[in-house]
């Protein structure tokens, strides 16, 4: 199914207003990070390419917000998580408009469209242990990760042989406790006490890390014409991840780097 890609930003925009109306009727903070973050300071709102939202959340409000998600967010939308939902193929979470169908290909998952909603963690002080904190991050994430992929994208990206192994992997590998691994180890450093802070699980990795300070005591920040929340120090983030954000990209490379076929869209709920 064809649908323009305002049409399916329009859509995101609805669920990310809802979730900042819960975050703010129940004190929880979050933040908009990644592509929305970028999109808000150098456009105004979405990135005329981009077609998903991403917020991050101190892992305390983010813990909190999982818990209570879907009792406060509408009934048209869902929260999901490894948590509720085995099978699940992510381990940050992402709250999903029902009324619409889509699937992810690299995993051959089936989901709705999305606002993906990622803990920000603790990252060590000293430089050798937060190094090898990282590896082992990076380590777990690969194995969860792995375990969903779709065996037709293991086989075109990385050969038979890798697919062999991942088969392999899967037979031994018991994917709770690589979770509870993984989802225990980003929160071996806490968020309060910590200097520096990461997205562990976002595309940037290493890059999302920042000064605590730079996420702050949050600020408004507009995008689309709407007020939602920002870090208080929006160009540290940014400046990480993408060096200098301000320039556009070549035109070969303003695409979306999401591969998802939209299966259905009630086009009633689009305004």
């Amino acid at each position: 199914m064809e649908l323009d890609i305002r049409d399916l930003q329009k859509i995101e925009l609805n669920i990310l207003t809802e979730i900042d109306k819960v975050c703010r009727e129940n004190n929880l903070k979050y933040f908009l990070i990644g592509g929305t973050l970028l999109g808000a300071i150098r456009h105004g709102g979405f990135i005329p390419w981009d077609d998903d939202i991403d917020i991050g959340m101190p892992r305390e409000d983010y813990e909190k917000f999982i818990s209570i998600g879907n009792e406060k967010v509408p009934k048209h939308l869902k929260l999901e998580c490894y948590k509720n939902n085995k099978r699940f193929p992510h381990a940050f979470a992402k709250v999903i408009d029902t009324r619409t169908v889509i699937v992810e290909k690299a995993l051959n998952f089936q989901t709705g469209v999305y606002v993906d909603i990622f803990p920000f963690d603790g990252v060590p002080e000293n430089k050798f242990i937060r190094k090898m904190h990282f590896k082992y991050v990076y380590f777990l994430r690969r194995i969860f990760t792995a375990y969903f992929m779709d065996d037709k994208i293991i086989v075109e990206k990385k050969g038979k042989i890798y697919l062999y192994l991942i088969k392999l992997m899967r037979k031994i590998v018991n994917i709770d406790k690589i979770f509870s691994k993984l989802d225990n180890t980003l929160k071996k450093y806490s968020y309060k006490e910590s200097k520096f802070v990461c997205n562990y699980l976002g595309a940037y990795f290493e890059r999302e890390t920042v000064p605590k300070d730079s996420i702050g005591e949050l600020n408004d920040i507009i995008f689309e014409g709407k007020k939602f929340m920002s870090m208080e120090k929006p160009d540290d983030f940014l400046k990480n991840a993408y060096g200098d954000y301000m320039k556009l990209p070549p035109v070969e490379k303003r695409k979306s780097h999401h591969d998802f076929e939209i299966i259905k869209i009630d086009m009633s709920i689009i305004e």
